[in-house]
């Protein structure tokens, strides 16, 4: 298991800089959010992460880590889920907002609760993302998105707010 989390590591690292080499590269932005994240099997909890995006001509692709740990003032025992993710999706909107929708894969492990025992997992997720952002420069940005991580172990929906640093409008 190790060895195939540091190939997602290696892959999470070069996958920009594999897309930045394309002709028609417009833009890029690193994310930062933070927000309540809902699991299905487990009560809510915190969910921050950091995602790097590439625009190309209406396209945006992604790759991302989440991690969500459930709060849980009672006891020191809490369910985690962490998450490395791929999109690409589209991106509507230049000036002032930016509407996108995202799709992407990629593995999720952590560990949670079954029966009164913690038990580990890692699986393949499938993940669907929609987003709004308000632009007041260039180069900064504040947004929404809401996102859904659909795998066999522990789905969850979370509600992230943040923001975003880089080249996001073309300039004239």
């Amino acid at each position: 298991m190790r060895a195939s989390l540091g190939l997602l590591l290696i892959l999470f690292v070069l996958f920009p800089s594999v897309l930045i080499a394309q002709d028609d590269f417009r833009g890029f932005s690193v994310n930062l959010r933070l927000g309540p994240g809902f699991a299905l099997h487990s009560n809510a909890g915190v969910a921050l992460g950091s995602e790097l995006c590439i625009y190309r001509n209406q396209a945006i692709i992604s790759a991302e880590y989440t991690f969500m740990g459930e709060l849980n003032l009672l006891s020191d025992e809490d369910d985690v889920t962490n998450k490395i993710g791929f999109f690409y999706g589209k991106y509507w909107g230049q000036r002032f907002y930016r509407y996108q929708l995202q799709g992407g894969v990629g593995p999720v492990w952590g560990e949670r609760m079954v029966s009164n025992r913690h038990s580990s997992f890692f699986t393949g997720g499938v993940f669907l993302k929609a987003g709004f952002k308000l632009l007041p420069t260039r180069f900064a940005a504040i947004g929404a998105d809401i996102q859904l991580n659909i795998n066999p172990e522990n789905s969850d929906l979370m509600l992230l707010l943040g923001i975003d640093f880089g080249k996001l409008i073309e300039p004239e």
